[in-house]
């Protein structure tokens, strides 16, 4: 019986294991069997995302080509660009027609369900953009899903040049042999106690120092000061430096010329990247790099704006050289004024325009001077459309003076094209222009051909009235240097001048014996900046330094006194320059360029 009993419990035993070992395989084979499952779900869910990704990047690749398709490689006029932007759009609309393609991954569709107009900063329609919402529906095994995405297309955005204060930036690099690099391409100078209000970009090696350079006397000087303040915009708000190189400051007194065009820095210059507190009087902080955005190709502009004489619709002026002349009046109009041109056989040399001046178009064919016939009055000079010049352009009447009221009164407006040098002298002006300054010269004192060149000295420079609120500025884009100089020499109040400047080559600016203030900001591929605080003069007051010698003494604050007193070349950013940027884009006659698009908000459709 024990024998039976214990047989009995060994049968039951092996039963019992047998059942168990029955479940466990039943149980893994359920699991790998869902396990299977789950992964063939996840597979289509992934591949149903990216069926559904590749109907959306489709959709906005293809509007894109067929926009730039559209404009090809001269451009297009502004209004049929607005025409085939709206009929280009309208042709992947849902209700009209959907991009549909089908693969062994699965199938996707995509169109636009909505088209907007896009609204600048004053309420009024961009009629060079859209934004558009994308509709993409991806279809995998069965499972579905849906993307809309939101994003703004067409032309005109802003140069990136255009959102800081500063920009210093390497357009040429190192194994790109067929561009020339300047010396000390892509860095920037701060040199004595300079003022920014605003984010800066240095794509090379930012220098700093706390003197102030000058010449006079004969001989180079540099004047005790303070270190440069980097801070933001807002009270209080710490201002922001994309930084590609280092930070470096010295306390020698290097040639001037050698020192601005180095590519690299010696014993002679103190490393300071990790400790900014020491070469700044107002220490900033550097910010990751940012993605760059549209540039602004100066040659390219030079199309927008030139025409022949002998062009259809063209109304050609022609007369003798040296004219001045005022009150023509073509607003609806392309003009060509070429005194002595296809008559003669010669370019005119000194076409002058005073008084009133109304233009839809105007090319001249040699140097246009704008100014004033006296000092009563005030010269307006309106370009709707565009100015031309194939020569150089002078805005002032020449004086040499540091009292406004011996300048030329202006008022300026329109998109502009120089090939010869801009000069900028003896005007007191509101401006509300665009001046691409792009053209090839023989250089008087060198006999070589260089770019053409901007200079603005004994000047006072505003932004003209739009309306109650708007006021317009002075952009520049120079292929040549840029050179800011002699203004309000030895006074106590600044000359201040509404404008942004950007140079191909270099720029340089002097608030030592000048006081000076940028409201908006510049970029070039080198930037110089030379300043001191407090007063400048040529006889001695309280707390004063002299520079120079027996027959030529100038006198400066000392260190201490400048801690309490503002800087004589402050830049301070307008957070308005990229709408002004785009409103006087948005008149020129000629559409060159698409934008890549502006992603706004992508999201699930539920």
């Amino acid at each position: 019986m024990k024998y039976l009993n214990e047989r009995g419990y060994s049968l039951l035993l092996t039963l019992v294991i047998t059942l168990i070992f029955g479940l466990l395989a039943t149980l893994l084979l359920s699991m790998t069997m869902g396990g299977f499952l789950r992964t063939e779900i996840r597979e289509d869910v992934v591949q149903v995302e990216e069926v559904t990704e590749k109907g959306l990047d489709h959709l906005s690749q293809e509007i894109q080509t067929k926009l730039e398709e559209m404009i090809g490689t001269s451009g297009i006029p502004r209004e049929q660009f607005i025409t085939k932007l709206n009929e280009t759009l309208n042709n992947y609309t849902c209700t009209s027609s959907k991009l549909e393609n089908s693969g062994e991954t699965g199938d996707y569709s995509a169109c636009l369900s909505a088209i907007e107009p896009v609204t600048n900063a004053d309420g009024t329609e961009n009629e060079l953009r859209k934004k558009i919402t994308l509709l993409s529906r991806g279809i995998v095994d069965g499972r579905e899903r849906e993307l809309k995405t939101t994003m703004e297309v067409g032309s005109q955005s802003v140069p990136d040049a255009l959102n800081y204060a500063l920009g210093a930036h390497i357009l040429c690099k190192s194994n790109d042999s067929s561009c020339s690099q300047i010396p000390g391409e892509g860095n920037m100078f701060l040199h004595g106690g300079v003022d920014i209000y605003g984010d800066v970009k240095v794509d090379g090696d930012l220098i700093t120092t706390d003197r102030g350079y000058a010449f006079f006397s004969g001989s180079e000087q540099w004047i005790d000061s303070l270190y440069p303040s980097i801070r933001g915009t807002k009270p209080s708000q710490i201002g922001n430096v994309v930084l590609g190189g280092n930070v470096y400051s010295f306390n020698s007194t290097p040639t001037y010329a050698n020192h601005i065009r180095r590519n690299s820095f010696s014993s002679t210059y103190t490393k300071k990247t990790n400790s900014l507190q020491d070469a700044f009087t107002i220490a900033p902080q550097i910010v990751a790099r940012q993605p760059t955005r549209k540039t602004h190709n100066i040659l390219e502009q030079k199309k927008n704006n030139e025409y022949a004489y002998n062009d259809p619709g063209v109304t050609y002026l022609s007369g003798s050289h040296n004219v001045t002349t005022s009150g023509l009046h073509y607003p609806n109009r392309r003009v060509f004024i070429g005194y002595g041109y296809g008559w003669y056989g010669t370019e005119i040399r000194g076409l002058t325009l005073t008084g009133t001046n109304t233009f839809g178009n105007l090319f001249v064919n040699g140097d246009l001077k704008l100014t004033s016939s006296n000092s009563r009055e005030t010269s307006k000079a309106t370009f709707l459309n565009g100015l031309f010049v194939d020569g150089d352009l002078t805005i002032g009447n020449n004086s040499s003076s540091y009292d406004p009221s011996n300048y030329a009164k202006i008022q300026l407006f329109g998109n502009i094209y120089v090939t010869g040098d801009l000069i900028i002298k003896g005007a007191d002006a509101e401006v509300d222009a665009i001046i691409n300054v792009g053209g090839k010269v023989i250089d008087e004192s060198t006999k070589v051909e260089r770019w053409s060149n901007t200079l603005v000295e004994h000047s006072r420079l505003a932004g003209l009235p739009k309306g109650e609120k708007e006021i317009g500025s002075l952009i520049v884009f120079s292929k040549g240097t840029i050179t800011i100089r002699n203004n309000s020499v030895y006074q106590d109040d600044p000359s201040e001048i509404k404008g942004y400047f950007y140079s191909d080559d270099a720029f340089e600016m002097f608030g030592v014996g000048s006081n000076i203030k940028i409201i908006g900001g510049i970029s070039a591929r080198r930037i110089v900046l030379n300043g001191v605080r407090g007063m400048s003069d040529t006889s001695s007051f309280p707390n004063s330094v002299r520079y120079g010698n027996r027959n030529d003494w100038y006198y400066y604050h000392n260190r201490t006194a400048q801690t309490k007193q503002n800087s004589r070349l402050q830049v301070i950013y307008n957070e308005k320059i990229d709408k002004i940027y785009s409103d006087l884009q948005a008149n020129e006659p000629i559409i060159t360029s698409i934008d890549k698009p502006k992603l706004l908000n992508r999201e699930v459709v539920e």
